[in-house]
């Protein structure tokens, strides 16, 4: 934006003069607009603008970053909205490789608490007229809760720590979950089936609460016990190096190939 004001004339860069008070006036008030913008602009996101000059011919420039001093770009900008965005985020949870991205993704969401849990929803200001459990209708249904507290499941986990021979462990919230495999003694491997296994456990349990919601059904430990290790055995059998798994011995010990 490159323009000069003298008497009755405005003249733009790359137009003819065009005479008339009207048009000046206009630009006045547009300009005064313009300046107000380029304030906020600077004291708020650190952007400056340098005006060109008529007579030589140089364009405006737009400058964009803590000093002012880098031509503006879209890439400024979003490192500049990510630039605090994670600064108060421990993101505990990582991802899987052997376990389907829809399981990566589900945990993603369980440790951000972005389930549709019915606590959640009522918090987004959802009408619900019960909160309680699915599970065990006893407390109000929270991720935490329908994932670690519930009694539903605590006897799954309590069969899979059996079935991976781990000793008895006591879940009080979703970090938990996500620390389990680093006591896992053994190779990496050991530790990356123990954290594939939990993640399916995670997502067993949740659809067993959904079929509960919307299906009306019953859902029972043992069944929900028998999908983590089928699926977990489907899984890691063909997105994995061990495809020389057997079903008859990872059923009895998922780890017997350590």
């Amino acid at each position: 934006m490159v323009a000069e004001i003298s008497g009755d004339f405005c003249l733009l860069t790359g137009t003819k003069p065009v005479a008339g008070r009207r048009l000046l006036q206009r630009w006045k008030s547009f300009g005064l607009q313009v300046l107000r913008l380029i304030g906020f602009l600077k004291g708020s996101w650190g952007m400056a603008i340098t005006f060109g000059s008529g007579r030589t011919g140089n364009n405006d420039s737009w400058l964009w970053d803590d000093e002012a001093k880098a031509p503006f770009s879209v890439a400024l900008v979003k490192n500049l909205f990510r630039k605090d965005r994670y600064e108060y985020r421990s993101h505990k949870m990582k991802w899987e490789s052997w376990v389907p991205i829809k399981v990566n993704i589900l945990m993603w969401r369980i440790e951000m608490n972005r389930i549709p849990t019915r606590l959640a929803l009522h918090h987004r200001h959802i009408f619900l007229t019960d909160l309680t459990c699915p599970l065990c209708e006893v407390v109000d249904e929270s991720s935490c809760h329908v994932l670690a507290d519930c009694g539903f499941s605590f006897c799954v986990w309590s069969s899979i720590w059996k079935w991976c021979k781990l000793d008895p462990i006591y879940v009080f919230d979703i970090d938990d979950l996500l620390h389990i495999h680093k006591n896992v003694k053994g190779p990496k491997w050991a530790k990356k089936v123990i954290r594939g296994i939990i993640m399916t456990t995670c997502w067993a349990i949740w659809n067993a609460c959904n079929k509960k919601v919307f299906d009306e059904y019953n859902p029972k430990v043992a069944e929900v016990v028998v999908v983590v290790k089928s699926m977990s055995f489907l899984w890691h059998k063909s997105r994995s190096r061990f495809i020389s798994l057997l079903w008859k011995d990872w059923v009895v010990f998922p780890l017997y190939l350590m």
